[in-house]
């Protein structure tokens, strides 16, 4: 993040391992450079290969990122969504599944109406969008049509704060269970130490895939308060 920050200093942490930044200013034709730039230096910096996806605003840079990392053969690694022709050309690409923002309930209910990609679903009316998935999904529509709505978020203390992960593999006994949960409550307690926060509440929750149809689900979750 601090190799990143020396690019721009209008940079939104979104997660341990990525980042929004802001190239306002920043001439076009320079983008694609940057990125490969940005990425040798972390590379070589860190060892950690990242993929650099820039696009005019959050939801596009999302998919320009996707790409990037898709084909890195093609691109090195980076993307510039900087036409218009490049944005319906990705928006067809991505399936619906992975839009940035829509969750699973809502992909099964984009999905009923035969919305299958990205594209399909900024054909959809204002009036439709919004009243099938709130004012949130007429914002990310108008993310994916190219206009900004979503601005990069300042940095401030977390209220509510989560840690969570899928499972590198099948996990079939409570003791496999126990470690990683152990783990993942570890990581996640380091968070509000580095904003000097307290915690009063902590739920743990575990689900299994649901994309194994083909096995029993089940969902739990336990949460204890502390006044």
């Amino acid at each position: 993040m601090s190799i990143l920050s020396s690019y721009t200093p209008k940079m939104e942490i979104y997660s341990m391992n990525e980042a929004f930044l802001c190239f306002d200013g920043f001439n076009l034709y320079a983008l694609n450079k940057t990125g490969l730039e940005m990425r040798r230096k972390v590379l070589k910096s860190t060892a950690i290969p990242v993929s650099v996806g820039f696009a005019p605003t959050k939801a596009l840079s999302k998919i320009a990122n996707k790409l990037a990392k898709k084909f890195p053969d093609r691109t090195g690694g980076a993307y510039v969504i900087d036409s218009e022709e490049k944005r319906i050309k990705a928006l067809k690409w991505l399936s619906i599944d992975d839009v940035w923002g829509i969750g699973r309930q809502h992909s099964k209910k984009l999905s009923y109406f035969s919305l299958k990609t990205a594209r399909d679903f900024t054909q959809m009316s204002d009036y439709w969008v919004e009243k099938n998935m709130s004012v949130v999904g007429l914002r990310l529509k108008r993310e994916l049509e190219g206009k900004r709505t979503l601005e990069l978020e300042e940095l401030r203390s977390k209220q509510s704060i989560a840690t969570t992960r899928s499972f590198d593999e099948m996990y079939t006994t409570i003791g496999q269970l126990k470690e990683r949960v152990v783990t993942f409550t570890a990581t996640c307690a380091e968070k509000p130490r580095e904003q000097k926060s307290c915690c009063n509440a902590v739920m743990v929750f575990i689900h299994t895939n649901y994309f194994r149809e083909d096995l029993p689900q089940c969902s739990r979750s336990v949460d204890s308060v502390s006044m």
